[in-house]
């Protein structure tokens, strides 16, 4: 597994046991990639969005490919030090600025079956690779605690979605290697509510009789309480390419 930052309270234990699930779930054929998430939903006060904003930007501009032609972002490693350093109660300087969210949660689980189809769509050359899963989505029906199913194709009940891309602040894609990060930082006029779960798509919040395609689904095991104008919500997906 490409691990680059400590996870606190994460053992391998915990991680064989995911491991061992996928390959259970996936007889009689046995998969020869893993894909595991790690995510992270939370809250900031209004105060921090400016430096969390700067950040992010700057990540968008780190990304480079290595002289082995291998996609690097040192600052989306960085990136996640920090939700890991916030994630363990400490406080994170950005541009000198001590920032420390009101609150965050975790989820280490495994990502939808939409999201390996695609994966394995492309590698036979059968997926539009022009659709990415840049869409990222907080809602607040899920049960805290509770397991997302590999089957899913939708949060329980979304609240608001991003393109992380083009959202003034939203955070955006990054490759370091074989992981990949979405960053949804989304406004801080989004709906209220009491957050439980976290998704990414790769379209737009669908009309009618239209469709998406889900990438990631997590379900936290506590709320994050979220007051439209009064906080800044967002969410962070970290998803590994583990060989089974």
């Amino acid at each position: 597994m490409q691990q680059q930052v400590l996870l606190q309270g994460i053992t391998y234990d915990d991680i064989q046991r995911l491991f061992e699930q996928v390959v259970a779930e996936s007889r009689p054929h046995i998969p020869s990639l893993v894909y595991l998430d790690t995510a992270y939903l939370y809250t900031f006060d209004l105060s921090d969005i400016t430096y969390i904003k700067n950040f992010t930007d700057l990540m968008r501009l780190a990304q480079y490919t290595d002289e082995k032609g291998v996609a690097r972002n040192p600052l989306q490693i960085e990136w996640h030090r920090y939700l890991e350093r916030w994630y363990a109660d400490q406080t994170v300087h950005l541009f000198d600025k001590p920032v420390k969210p009101i609150k965050i949660v975790r989820a280490v689980d495994r990502v939808v079956n939409e999201f390996m189809e695609r994966i394995a769509g492309a590698l036979a050359g059968f997926a539009d690779t022009n659709e990415p899963f840049k869409f990222h989505a907080i809602g607040d029906g899920a049960e805290a605690g509770t397991t997302p199913s590999p089957g899913d194709t939708a949060l329980v009940s979304e609240l608001d979605r991003i393109d992380v891309t083009s959202q003034a602040g939203g955070g955006g894609m990054t490759v370091d290697g074989s992981t990949f990060m979405c960053i949804g930082n989304h406004d801080v006029f989004s709906p209220s509510g009491d957050m439980t779960e976290m998704g990414m798509f790769d379209a737009e919040l669908p009309a009618v009789g239209e469709t998406d395609r889900m990438g990631d689904h997590s379900i936290f095991p506590d709320e994050v309480p979220h007051t439209s104008g009064q906080d800044s919500c967002g969410g962070t997906i970290i998803v590994y390419q583990c060989s089974s």
